[in-house]
């Protein structure tokens, strides 16, 4: 009876341990940690911009809004882009957002708030009166805040900057290109599409947007370059001008994965409507290829 007593005692230490214990991550590397050079970082940094909505004081989280941004440099030492986002009964948010990577490494971002930012003809933005000017360094490489009140609640807005893995890409044989709720973007902040899926999985996946088209697939067809590489819910395309990405809820890939991405973008084939897509998804090439029109 002792003896049952005693485990029972014993047990319900244990469970009671576990509980209470922390959670504990042990890592070690043998690799050398060296200074990344700026060119370098020019390739691989990125920023991503979100927007939460909290109270006057900022002590507490009303809501994060359904809006994310990705930037990158493209192997250029600057980039500038332009932020608009409008949620009902909220403040404007329209930024311009400025980073620099300067020549001995350091990180530095100048943000001006308008009271508007519209499209003009072309590739013309057009700005409306200047709220405010704000000049931030980088420091422990993490992320920068501003805000835009109004009344009991303001937005606020945050720019992290990251650095991508490097890693090896792998070719695969006809391996479903799939995902869900997928967005697709340009380096240049441009939404092409959002909340896209295939019409079911199958080796062969293209969209048709209002800001261009673009055919994939893991394996190479006929007409497509490698364009680029796709690594859980991520796809990273190099165009001319930049880059266009696809980021899916359901990862593109095995988990951890880097896989090669093949294709075709068209940025010339556009939709009529902005928000319109058309996509088309096959097993055989030759039907996919006659959709494409090659």
């Amino acid at each position: 009876m002792k003896k049952m007593l005693l485990a029972s005692v014993l047990l319900m230490g244990s469970v009671a341990l576990a509980k209470n214990d922390p959670s504990n991550d042990f890592s070690a590397s043998s690799n050398e940690i060296k200074q990344i050079s700026v060119d370098e970082l020019t390739w691989r940094m990125h920023v991503t911009g979100e927007i939460f909505a909290v109270s006057s004081n900022g002590e507490k989280l009303v809501n994060v809004a359904n809006e994310t941004r990705e930037w990158e440099f493209s192997g250029e030492t600057s980039l500038m882009s332009n932020w608009v986002f409008q949620s009902k009964g909220q403040p404007l948010v329209a930024i311009a957002h400025e980073w620099k990577i300067q020549s001995d490494g350091r990180v530095t971002v100048e943000l001006k708030h308008y009271d508007s930012i519209a499209r003009g003809s072309g590739t013309e933005v057009k700005y409306g009166k200047l709220l405010k000017e704000e000049s931030f360094v980088i420091k422990n490489f993490g992320p920068i805040e501003t805000t835009v009140a109004s009344g009991a609640q303001k937005l606020v807005v945050r720019l992290t900057p990251g650095v991508w893995n490097q890693d090896e890409a792998l070719d695969v044989g006809k391996l479903p290109l799939t995902g869900k709720n997928i967005v697709i973007y340009d380096s240049k902040g441009n939404v092409w599409a959002d909340g896209v899926e295939g019409d079911r999985p199958s080796t062969y996946f293209g969209a048709v947007t209002h800001q261009g088209a673009v055919f994939l697939s893991f394996v190479p067809f006929k007409g497509a370059k490698l364009l680029g590489n796709a690594k859980n819910g991520r796809i990273k395309l190099k165009i001319d001008n930049g880059n266009v990405y696809l980021l899916s809820e359901m990862p593109f890939t095995p988990r951890n994965v880097k896989l090669n991405v093949y294709g075709i973008i068209k940025q010339g084939l556009r939709t009529e409507r902005a928000k319109s897509v058309r996509t088309y998804s096959s097993d055989k090439e030759e039907a996919f290829l006659e959709r494409l029109g090659n």
